[in-house]
């Protein structure tokens, strides 16, 4: 099981540009479960940061995880995207980001 991704590498946070409104990107999350099903992305976990950030964690192909975080956030706010900005280095899974365990993602050791 030695190819199962760390938690870490599968972790993107997506914060409002300068151009996006904070009311659209921060609109009602079932709107971004909904499109995530909809579009057959593997996101295994969505959470919100005290500073409208989102926290996307993926189960599977986290090493395209911008480019799909990238086509949720276009489906579903549209232009306003355009200015968001997608950061993948330093984000711990946690309370305060996004936290999903299970078998599909190895531990940090391993």
């Amino acid at each position: 099981m030695g190819d199962r991704p760390v938690r870490t590498k599968c972790i993107i946070q997506v914060a409002q540009g300068v151009q996006a409104d904070l009311d659209l990107f921060t609109r009602d999350p079932h709107v971004l479960s909904r499109k995530r099903v909809e579009l057959g992305l593997p996101i295994a976990g969505i959470g919100y940061g005290d500073a409208g950030e989102i926290y996307l964690q993926f189960n599977d192909r986290c090493e395209f995880r911008v480019e799909m975080a990238r086509e949720l956030m276009v489906s579903v706010f549209g232009n306003a995207a355009a200015s968001f900005h997608y950061q993948i280095d330093g984000i711990q899974p946690g309370s305060h980001t996004v936290d999903v365990t299970g078998r599909g993602w190895a531990e940090e050791s391993e």
